[in-house]
């Protein structure tokens, strides 16, 4: 199974399923011959829940931290402020640029894509639509 940096969340959980298509009648045959086990006790996280704030993008991050936080939200996406617009991401990738302007400018656009500014690099923004 490849998973590359380009995978959202939503890919990774595809290949993950299909994988457990193929182990779970090995699992069941291992149950079945009585192989022992015993259950994990359930882990509790000390993590807070994720808020609505954080999936707006903030430009002055750089564009890595930006696609990550994009490929986290997956098919939900994250939320991008351009030109007074915001807009529903759910695909980018980084493209080094040394542009001078400033984070949060749209370098380029068109209808399928939208490159801006970050605060390091830019961010090309190939699936999105208005929120």
């Amino acid at each position: 199974m490849d998973i590359s940096e380009d995978d959202d969340i939503d890919s990774v959980f595809s290949k993950l399923l299909t994988l457990g298509r193929l182990l779970l009648p090995e699992a069941l045959a291992a149950v079945a011959a009585g192989v022992p086990g015993t259950p994990q006790p359930v882990e509790r996280s000390y993590a807070p829940m994720v808020t609505e704030a954080e999936r707006n993008l903030d430009w002055n991050r750089s564009a890595v931290q930006l696609r990550n936080q994009v490929r986290a939200w997956g098919s939900q996406g994250a939320l991008a402020r351009i030109d007074g617009k915001v807009y529903l991401v759910r695909r980018a990738r980084v493209v080094p640029t040394s542009s001078p302007a400033q984070p949060g400018t749209a370098l380029e656009r068109s209808d399928e894509r939208l490159l801006v500014q970050a605060g390091q690099d830019a961010l090309l923004i190939e699936d999105f639509r208005e929120a």
